[in-house]
């Protein structure tokens, strides 16, 4: 009230902007101090937790086939992708987060970067799991996990489907990136090896 007791009085002084404008600052000056003694704000010094990075690598029998039109295998390329040599993606994390880098295939190994290539492939499983990555319950440390980024040809055909787990993991809002590695085109259903016929057969018979 008397802040628009004030302004009807300086419209006999002023101009009518002139009064406004002054108006205008009285209203934020009395709006500060409500926001201050209502709210009571505090100056608090935020500091950032490291958060962790799962960078998982698919290591199964699959991993050793080159696909058409490439001079790699799939398991080279994807060591490419982390390697110094590329993309240098472990390091470019690490300046950033922790990086915990593990393998698996139906089993979950944690390995060191140099390490991904010198396992033999008799070492390996064809057998593969997608969903041992996305376990939590594997290497669990202080710093909460941001993401899990997975190099993988998409091949699972170990243990249950992996939706449920990664359903879970949207829930605790920890993002999946998947890196597939592989032809676009999916792999044929029935592949035809050999066909056993009699080479000679009568006039009109069905063989």
């Amino acid at each position: 009230a008397l802040i628009v007791w004030l302004y009807r009085y300086e419209l006999r002084l002023v101009t009518g902007v002139q009064a406004c404008g002054l108006l205008t600052v009285r209203i934020l000056i009395v709006l500060v101090l409500w926001f201050a003694v209502c709210f009571q704000p505090q100056l608090t010094e935020i500091r950032e937790t490291p958060g962790r990075v799962r960078v998982a690598v698919d290591l199964s029998a699959s991993m050793d086939v080159t696909d058409a039109g490439a001079s790699q295998s799939r398991r080279e390329i994807a060591e490419a992708i982390l390697g110094p040599r590329n993309n240098d993606l472990l390091r470019r994390l690490s300046e950033r987060h922790e990086v915990e880098l593990v393998a698996f295939h139906q089993d979950l190994l944690e390995v060191e970067s140099s390490q991904l290539l010198a396992i033999r492939t008799d070492e390996r499983s064809a057998g593969s799991s997608l969903l041992l990555p996305m376990a939590q319950g594997a290497n669990v440390k202080q710093n909460p996990l941001l993401g899990i980024v997975m190099l993988t040809d998409g091949q699972h055909n170990v243990g249950p489907p992996p939706l449920d787990r990664a359903d879970q993991l949207g829930k605790e809002r920890v993002p999946i990136f998947p890196v597939v590695i592989g032809p676009r085109d999916p792999p044929s259903d029935l592949m035809i090896v050999d066909v056993q016929a009699p080479t000679k057969v009568f006039k009109d018979a069905t063989v």
